[in-house]
């Protein structure tokens, strides 16, 4: 897994160096381009005043070649050639032959022309070429003193009988040895400077990295120092973590307030369900203790080991309902639908609750729509459900009780089962806690059998609802009357999605 602290300095710090690189090469090629401009109107300033002296003379062309020229208060060599673009003849001064003219040099426009190339020697040059005409001068009388080393030179003789003077191209040509090395040190000073604030930018990079991430690693050590019994604590408070944290930490939030409610869940479930298989246990033992203390009849042997064999189904019961819930909670119960018919389906049920408890026989009142549709469930969850209200409906419902059947559609894709009952002395507290695991109420000895119930099937209800896709509530209708409310959807294959959240959220209520 790649660390953030690396891509964050990675990333930042290529980006300040891209960023560096191109300012630096950006600089360097604004600062060269107006370095050659100066140079290149320079030397096209010098080229029109060289151009301003050639004149015709007598039919000659003539110029004084100055083959060191102090220009800007450096010397310099001008290598200078010019050429009839008529007939094709030239003249150069003497230092051309040192770099070798290009085949370009000569042109006919008027516009200049600059070319940068190399000479013979490898030498760095910069010229310019333009068509010019030279202007008719005056003739000069020669001195007596001339000699072979006058600069004077001739360098071309018109045609006899020309009036207008041909047009003639100038090159010019100049070393661009001082402007390379001035560019050379630009390139020399940017290199050394970039190197030099990348070095400063990177040490940055990694102290603000440094900075920023250290609320991440502090909520990091805050985590791992906490002890089993603070880890559902929140974390610290919003105005201490930065803004870019806070959502993950309402998440962590969130998941470690699951986690202790899970971690809750368990040892409330291990305490009560330790608690539960503790009367059985000790009914079987105390039980068969006594058989053994000392020699009985036959039947009294008999009527004690029934009495253990009751205890024991008791307790086989009881470790059924709890291995169903833990596999409720865990997900471990996958639903098959298949289409139920209500009515057949409540009648037998209820019929067998009747027959679990023959003590109690209340009156039973069916109010069942004769337009509901069957429904789509899971028939062993649908049982399990339905036995369970069933079953508490008539163990608590008093002498003469009434016990209500209702269904019906009263929404589009719903279908309500609803079961009420008679009863006594509940309160609201009792209905907040119907569905705890391992809860019986605070009146659950008027139950006319209530060795049968470990206080889970309610539990058990929710989850299976939730596995359905349904919702279980409950209601107290009255003083004496508590009404259990089923909403299952016609097609709860489409709400899967839903189902498992509720049941996650039924496992951790």
């Amino acid at each position: 897994m790649k660390s953030i602290k690396s891509g964050l300095t990675v990333g930042v710090g290529l980006c300040a160096g891209s960023i560096l690189l191109i300012g630096c090469v950006s600089h360097y090629l604004v600062v060269r381009k107006h370095v050659y401009t100066e140079f290149d109107q320079d030397l096209l300033q010098y080229a029109r005043l060289v151009a301003q002296e050639i004149e015709l003379e007598e039919n000659r062309i003539r110029h004084d070649w100055l083959e060191w020229h102090t220009a800007l208060g450096r010397n310099v060599i001008e290598f200078i050639q010019i050429s009839n673009t008529e007939s094709g003849k030239l003249v150069q001064s003497p230092s051309v032959d040192q770099i070798g003219v290009p085949e370009f040099a000569w042109t006919s426009n008027t516009d200049p022309r600059f070319i940068e190339f190399q000479g013979k020697d490898g030498t760095a040059l910069r010229s310019v070429s333009f068509a010019f005409t030279p202007v008719i001068g005056t003739p000069h009388a020669m001195d007596d003193g001339d000699d072979e080393s006058d600069e004077t030179v001739v360098i071309e003789v018109l045609a006899p009988g020309t009036s207008v003077p041909p047009a003639h191209s100038l090159f010019i040509a100049r070393e661009t040895s001082s402007v390379d090395a001035l560019l050379a040190r630009l390139a020399s000073s940017l290199l050394l400077g970039g190197l030099l604030v990348a070095g400063v930018t990177s040490l940055a990079i990694h102290w603000v990295t440094n900075h920023v991430l250290s609320p991440l690693a502090s909520l990091s050590q805050t985590l791992e120092n906490r002890s089993e019994d603070d880890i559902g604590a929140p974390l610290p408070p919003g105005d201490v973590v930065p803004v870019e944290l806070r959502p993950l930490t309402r998440a962590f939030d969130t998941l470690l307030a699951k986690i202790r409610q899970i971690i809750q869940r368990e040892r409330d479930f291990a305490t009560n369900a330790a608690h539960e298989l503790r009367t059985p246990a000790a009914g079987l033992h105390s039980t068969l203790e006594l058989a053994v203390r000392k020699p009985r009849s036959s039947k009294e042997y008999e009527r004690r080991i029934r009495k253990a064999l009751t205890i024991s189904e008791h307790l086989r019961d009881l470790l059924d309902r709890l291995m169903h819930l833990a596999r409720l909670q865990s997900g471990q119960e996958k639903p098959e639908f298949e289409s139920v018919h209500l009515r057949d389906e409540l009648c037998y049920l209820m019929e067998m609750a009747q027959a679990g408890n023959p003590s109690t026989v209340p009156e039973v009142e069916w109010r069942i729509a004769t337009d509901v549709p069957p429904l789509r469930t899971d028939l062993s969850l649908f049982r399990m459900i339905i036995s369970n209200l069933l079953d508490n409906a008539v163990s608590y419902s008093p002498v003469g009780g009434i016990i209500t059947i209702e269904a019906s559609d009263p929404e589009p894709n719903t279908i309500r089962v609803s079961i009420s009952n008679s009863t006594t002395q509940l309160c609201q507290d009792d209905i907040e806690r119907m569905f705890d695991p391992f809860n019986r109420g605070t009146h659950a000895s008027q139950c006319s059998d209530s060795h049968r119930h470990a206080g889970i099937g309610l539990g058990m209800c929710l989850h299976a609802c939730a596995s359905l896709g349904a919702s279980l509530d409950v209601t107290l209708k009255a003083s004496d009357r508590i009404e259990f409310s089923l909403d299952f959807p016609t097609n709860p294959e489409v709400g899967s999605h839903r189902e498992r959240d509720f049941a996650t959220n039924a496992s951790t209520s």
